[in-house]
């Protein structure tokens, strides 16, 4: 198993493939945080509840 940190930072269309990656990569059975702008948490702890807010 690894551990995965996934960053991305835009609009919610730059956050798609990050989360859908992120769904790939747990199904493997590896470990996905996000750090992601804050207003996406929501959606990124759909996939995973390892998110760290980025502040800019």
């Amino acid at each position: 198993m690894k551990r995965i940190l996934l960053m991305s930072l835009g609009s919610r269309g730059d956050m798609e493939p990050f989360l859908a990656l992120g769904e790939e990569l747990q199904a493997k059975g590896d470990s996905v945080a996000f750090c992601l702008p804050a207003q996406f948490e929501s959606l990124a702890k759909q996939v995973s509840p390892h998110f760290y807010p980025h502040e800019p």
